[in-house]
């Protein structure tokens, strides 16, 4: 059997544009987007940043990455372009927002990763916001359901996951607030 972090692909969700100044290689954007892209690449072997094309300039463009012609990121469309892209069948998806997490999170979800349309931690506190969406597994077998959501239309987002998907109820809520969930 090959290994899973092996196997399957890691997209990173790059932040967005501030200032160009934050999006410099001394900025605060790119400084983060740096540190999330290290603690991925820590677990997988094939991890590239999903960024809209107008963000695509120098220190950016040194990391392995996709771009989007999109005016804003948008979660459903970053997550598209990710699962349009990869070569793997299930596609880890997080945040260049995220940069703190526990890598055991991450760790776990592949581990626990059963070919599930979607599989991500939940809330049990926050009934408005139960996952979070750029921190969790893929597959592509999903893309015909997300297709038909609004770029921008979170909650429905939000309540597709939790429909077709499989969410675990996260650890404990120090690690909940590092993904964003608490």
């Amino acid at each position: 059997m090959t290994n899973k972090f092996t196997r399957m692909n890691c997209y990173l969700v790059a932040p967005e544009e501030n200032s160009d100044n934050d999006n410099s290689r001394g900025g605060e954007n790119f400084k983060r987007l740096e540190k999330s892209y290290r603690r991925y690449a820590s677990i997988f072997e094939n991890v590239s940043i999903v960024l809209r094309s107008d963000l695509a300039r120098e220190g950016y463009l040194d990391f392995p990455h996709i771009c989007n012609d999109l005016e804003e990121n948008c979660p459903v469309e970053s997550v598209m372009e990710a699962l349009k892209n990869a070569n793997s069948e299930a596609v880890f998806i997080g945040s260049a927002k995220i940069s703190d997490f526990p890598l055991e999170l991450a760790v776990k979800l592949v581990r626990e990763y059963n070919d599930e349309p979607f599989l991500g931690y939940s809330s049990p506190t926050e009934a408005d916001q139960p996952a979070q969406p750029l921190f969790g597994i893929y597959n592509k077998k999903i893309r015909a359901e997300l297709s038909v959501l609004e770029s921008n239309d979170s909650s429905n987002f939000m309540q597709l996951l939790g429909e077709v998907g499989k969410l675990v109820p996260i650890p404990d809520s120090e690690a909940g607030h590092q993904i964003g969930i608490d």
